[in-house]
């Protein structure tokens, strides 16, 4: 009977938890990068509608190469053909209110690496 009060209590809990978190609105900006044949492929998700920004600058002339403003989407992906930019330093950001994630992209000529989000 004991084992039965605590399983049914630990369904409950965790039954109830799971969309009082759902439902709370301040869940994190999920961002996601990887490497395809075409390039790099970014995967934006948890837009919540809300207006979001996806840019790619230039870390060594500080020019912007890629920007694009989202509105009205949950989800949003974009694959950057990363071999017809130069080699050199870029910073990828997505901004959506408050929230920015940012990685950094080393194109040289062994390469592409990218940094992990912050």
């Amino acid at each position: 009977m004991k084992t039965f009060f605590l399983a049914s209590f630990a369904f409950l809990l965790f039954a109830f938890a799971a969309p009082l978190a759902a439902a709370d609105g301040n869940e994190p900006l999920i961002v996601r990068s990887q490497m395809s044949e075409s390039g790099l492929e970014l995967i934006v998700a948890n837009l919540e509608q809300a207006f979001t920004t996806v840019s790619l600058e230039n870390l060594d002339t500080e020019e912007s190469v890629f920007y694009d403003r989202i509105k009205n989407h949950n989800g949003y992906s974009y694959n950057f053909q990363l071999d017809a930019l130069p080699k050199g330093r870029y910073l990828l950001k997505v901004t959506k209110d408050k929230t920015v994630r940012q990685q950094v992209i080393v194109i040289a000529k062994n390469g592409v690496m990218c940094s992990d989000w912050k």
